[in-house]
């Protein structure tokens, strides 16, 4: 299914908002407990597009997915336990991906990658980094297929362990 991916306006706040209640509830359909609390809020978003990070995938016109590219060093990944990075900074962090229901299983994610890996590619990154609840079966096939290896555990906002991966480029 094509898609297109641009970088995500104001405008398109209430779109991601409603995407992010879909994923809300469909972790929460899938029993995990990503994303049960009040993450992802709208301030992060909003941050995202003054960092030029976030983008929208549109479809037919519409804005059915987002994610965010983060091409600067994430605090999160400081501290990486029962594991450790392959490489050193710089490099890419995913975040957020989220896709309506219709994008889900189209092969859009494959899009999403290959926009990562150019952006990553473009900043002289030396590999993309990402991570997941140990549970979310979904994120954890995204980084298999495409040749991430698992590199340990960190920790985000209020204490919660992620699954961290990393592909050097």
């Amino acid at each position: 299914m094509p898609v297109e991916i641009r970088a995500a306006t104001p405008a398109d706040i209430p779109a991601i908002l409603t995407l992010a209640a879909e994923a809300k509830a469909l972790l929460k359909a899938r029993n995990i407990n990503q994303w049960q609390d009040d993450y992802p809020q709208p301030e992060i978003f909003e941050q995202d597009l003054r960092a030029g990070a976030g983008f929208a995938v549109c479809h037919a016109g519409q804005v059915a997915g987002y994610f965010a590219v983060l091409l600067s060093e994430d605090p999160n990944y400081h501290y990486i336990e029962n594991g450790a990075w392959h490489t050193q900074a710089p490099y890419a962090t995913l975040h957020r991906l989220m896709l309506n229901a219709a994008l889900r299983g189209s092969g859009a994610v494959e899009s999403i990658f290959q926009f990562w890996l150019h952006r990553a590619q473009a900043a002289h990154c030396r590999a993309l980094r990402g991570d997941t609840h140990p549970d979310n079966r979904s994120m954890q096939h995204f980084f298999a297929r495409r040749d991430f290896k698992r590199c340990g555990v960190i920790y985000v906002h209020g204490g919660q362990n992620r699954d961290a991966f990393e592909k050097p480029l």
